[in-house]
């Protein structure tokens, strides 16, 4: 009865100096205190630690200060033997993040606590953010040590390396970054087995709602959720899958649209606008306007072009020499039925280039002191073939000494007058010449 109450009221005494001891930064390496007594405190998980071990009592205990200091005690009794490590409240101290708490004792062959002799008591913690293997033991009876072993963090890799489900072609191609899938199957299909790999090898996977790794599908639209879960615990991912289970739809008839959705000659302007309902146009252009570019795109990306009979990709643009008078461009759009037509036509007319006109002067009347007409009508606008649109110049020339100049009405004019000059009787007849110019615009 008297030892037990000497061990209480040492028990006593450790708590009260337990609990102002000072906080203890986490150690990453064996640390060596000297003497035979290890008093404590950390800041373990959600819980501040307090340990204590003492050679000359041959105990180590370790409470929670902030859970109504509850804990256990590896103790060297007399009798040869040590006690188990007591786990008291052992949900105590997992919410406060401390596991894997087990008994460290060795007992030689004496019933004393002797240099070979050691006890403490092992577990893992989460110290500054990270996770440690800890053991504190106390050795003999001079010397005590406390040594502390780091471990890495659990991976939070929670993605999979590889996807896929029997039979299926899942829409789009796997991708570990992708985590929402599609795919079809036919009415007959009644199950599929998924197989999956994990990035991590530590993390796991699992179908949700389904026990093992084959699923059964149902008529219609089937949702198949693969979790994946890091080797924390914490971290996952979910890929889902909606596997539609019954034959497609049929496609849909092929089109019959033969329009173009747009006609463009560049330099042209057609008449009228383009309309992909109106099919025939015309334009004209200056003469000094001798290529133009032709652009059609079909309406219906299905639809294919021909130009003047020769295959022609939508959109493409051809360049095409405009030669003088009527140039046509033939459009024919088939639509996706392959049966379906629409012709288009434009008729671009560029004028033909100047021609040299042809002047054919005459005259009427000769007679001294009449009226004398210069005749121009019949000289002719190769261009029309008429003597339209020509312009005329009259003059006198072959002036040699002894023949009189006259004065010339209207010379610019398509007939010209003068009257010819009197001649004195018995003389002889007087020759006058005169010259026609006519031109037509510009050569």
């Amino acid at each position: 009865m008297a030892k037990n109450m000497i061990r209480r009221f040492w028990r006593g005494v450790m708590v009260l100096c337990l609990a102002v001891a000072a906080l203890v930064a986490p150690s990453q390496r064996a640390d060596a205190f000297g003497g035979a007594t290890i008093a404590e405190s950390r800041a373990l998980g959600t819980c501040t630690v307090e340990f204590s071990m003492n050679a000359t009592q041959r105990n180590a205990m370790v409470f929670l200060t902030s859970s109504s200091e509850v804990g256990g005690e590896a103790t060297y009794t007399g009798g040869g033997r040590f006690n188990g490590y007591a786990r008291v409240s052992v949900t105590a101290l997992n919410n406060c993040g401390i596991t894997s708490v087990s008994n460290l004792v060795h007992t030689g062959p004496t019933t004393d606590f002797e240099s070979d002799d050691y006890l403490g008591f092992t577990f893992t913690g989460t110290e500054g953010g990270v996770v440690s293997n800890y053991e504190y033991a106390l050795k003999g009876t001079t010397t005590t040590a406390v040594q502390v072993t780091p471990t890495a963090a659990a991976s939070d890799v929670s993605t999979l390396s590889s996807l896929s489900l029997s039979g299926i072609t899942l829409s789009p191609t796997f991708d570990p970054a992708v985590t929402q899938y599609t795919a079809t199957v036919a009415s007959n299909v009644t199950s599929t087995t998924v197989t999956a790999v994990v990035t991590d090898p530590n993390a796991s996977f699992a179908i949700v709602d389904v026990t093992g790794m084959t699923v059964n599908l149902e008529p219609g639209p089937n949702t198949i959720t693969v979790e994946a879960t890091a080797e924390n615990g914490i971290n996952f991912t979910a890929y889902v899958i909606t596997v539609t289970r019954g034959d497609p739809p049929p496609p849909p008839p092929p089109s019959t649209d033969a329009t173009l959705s747009s006609l463009t000659l560049s330099g042209v302007t057609l008449t009228p606008d383009f309309s992909a309902d109106m099919t025939s146009y015309t334009a004209t252009v200056a003469l000094d306007v001798d290529i133009t570019t032709l652009t059609a795109m079909v309406n219906q990306p299905n639809a294919t072009l021909k130009l003047g009979g020769n295959p022609l990709a939508s959109g493409t643009e051809v360049e095409t020499t405009l030669n003088s008078g009527t140039n046509t461009f033939t459009i024919e759009v088939t639509a996706e039925d392959g049966q379906t037509k629409k012709t288009y036509t434009v008729a671009v007319t560029r004028p033909q280039p100047n021609q040299a006109p042809v002047a054919q002067p005459g005259h009427s009347g000769g007679n001294a002191g009449q009226l004398v007409t210069l005749v121009g009508g019949n000289s002719v606008n190769t261009n029309t073939g008429t003597n339209a649109g020509l312009t005329y110049a009259w003059e006198q020339i072959d002036l040699t000494p002894g023949v009189p100049v006259v004065v010339l009405a209207s010379a610019d004019e398509q007939d010209a007058t003068f009257t010819a000059p009197d001649l004195e009787p018995g003389a002889n007849a007087l020759t006058l010449t005169f010259n026609l110019t006519v031109s037509v615009g510009l050569l």
